[in-house]
């Protein structure tokens, strides 16, 4: 009993099946592959070029069941187990065995017709496009007949848009720029990038997007974050380095650029103030906010002594001045408190809750919370810390009148 087509239906989304037979109907070139792995079928597709994804799929023959699926792309960690990479490789494997007919009867046709907007997507070709190196010799010879100035071939967007991501990295701030019209592009190679932009050459981003630097494509953030990054890599220029020494990556160099010190303070002034990303979630959009932070703690008086637990927070980068807390969406700076009170914050966050026995309580009252007033903002639940400071000093005056011998 082999997996068919309500097999398919029952197992994964009509729109993913959709647009799995859609790929493979523009992509002739891809074979399927079927190999036996722990006593199941494995399938996968077969392309001439390398691909990111590698959707596959393990099936029971014997039963016509999904055992298991997987794949590399965004759109499967999110479903768990369906895509489209996944559903091409199903929809392969059931129209070689039925044939073209048991979809187009099937619920998912009337899908393909309407994101396809053809009379039949099925007819050979129809969904094809011209070779892409095709276009590219085409493109080339297009501009060769040309002896125009650089400029002139370029169409300019009419209007761009500027993203800022930010990473944590050792004693500094890890920054990445992504430029684009309506999506952006990480900027893999800073020092190219500003050297094209310095010179008023032009840039070319993804496989259509090209423009000639010019700082009104952008609104007044966009600009703010292009001269950023501009005023480090000419900083780094009249340094007389090598300019990639200073931008670093862990896979590529020149992608990012690390900022430290007071270049930090700046940085959240001008930029993180009107929104940055997060490089390991981009789509969260975080914001500075320069009122301070104040670590809560609080401290709760149970029957034989007293409980002591504090707010986690995370410091994601440190100025000479202010240690910059990420709390939710929002970054605010906090005041590097001494060695000592940093060393007591950082237990209080290292464990869930600290017990202080009673014996102990007026010793961690008086020399340790007492200390913290002015780091942290602390709640008393139970007791008066007043009770447990040693009193206040005082002086008495004695008078006595001399006494005659």
């Amino acid at each position: 009993m082999s997996y068919n087509i309500k097999n398919a239906l029952a197992d994964f989304k009509k729109e993913d099946l959709a647009d799995g037979m859609i790929d493979i109907l523009k992509d002739s070139t891809r074979t399927l592959e079927k190999t036996k792995e722990n006593g199941f079928l494995k399938l996968s597709l077969k392309m001439q070029r390398t691909s990111i994804y590698n959707g596959a799929v393990w099936l029971d023959e014997k039963n016509g069941e999904l055992v298991k699926t997987a794949c590399r792309c965004g759109h499967f960690q999110k479903q768990y187990f369906c895509c489209e990479h996944v559903a091409a490789v199903v929809m392969q494997y059931i129209v070689e065995i039925y044939g073209q007919d048991v979809v187009k009867q099937s619920e998912i046709f009337p899908l393909m017709l309407q994101k396809t907007n053809v009379e039949d997507p099925f007819i050979p070709g129809i969904l094809k496009s011209t070779d892409a190196e095709m276009m590219e010799i085409l493109k080339e010879n297009f501009f060769k007949k040309r002896s125009l100035p650089i400029e002139q071939t370029v169409k300019q967007p009419l209007s761009m848009q500027v993203k800022c991501c930010i990473g944590e990295c050792k004693n500094g701030l890890l920054l990445e720029l992504r430029v684009g019209e309506t999506r952006t592009y990480v900027i893999r190679d800073l020092n190219e990038f500003f050297y094209k932009w310095t010179e008023k050459r032009k840039i070319e981003l993804g496989k259509y997007l090209e423009f000639i630097p010019d700082e009104n494509l952008f609104d007044e953030n966009g600009r703010k974050i292009i001269q950023f990054f501009l005023e480090e890599y000419l900083t780094e220029k009249a340094s007389g380095k090598t300019n990639y020494s200073y931008y670093v990556s862990a896979s590529q160099q020149a992608r990012s650029v690390s900022i430290f010190g007071s270049r930090i303070d700046s940085f959240m002034d001008t930029i993180a103030s009107n929104g940055v990303y997060l490089l390991s979630d981009e789509k969260k959009n975080i914001f500075y906010d320069e009122q301070f932070y104040s670590p809560k703690i609080k401290v709760t008086k149970l029957a034989h002594g007293a409980t002591v637990s504090a707010e986690r927070y995370h410091i994601l980068c440190e100025s000479l001045e202010y240690s910059y807390v990420l709390s939710g969406d929002t970054i605010y700076r906090m005041k590097k408190p001494e060695m000592a009170v940093q060393k007591i914050l950082e237990l209080c966050q290292s464990k869930k809750e600290l017990f202080i026995s009673d014996k102990d309580l007026p010793a961690v009252t008086r020399d340790v919370l007492s200390n913290l007033k002015d780091a942290a903002a602390i709640t008393y639940t139970g007791m008066d810390p007043v009770k447990y400071l040693p009193p206040k000093p005082t002086i008495a005056l004695y008078l006595d009148s001399p006494q005659e011998i």
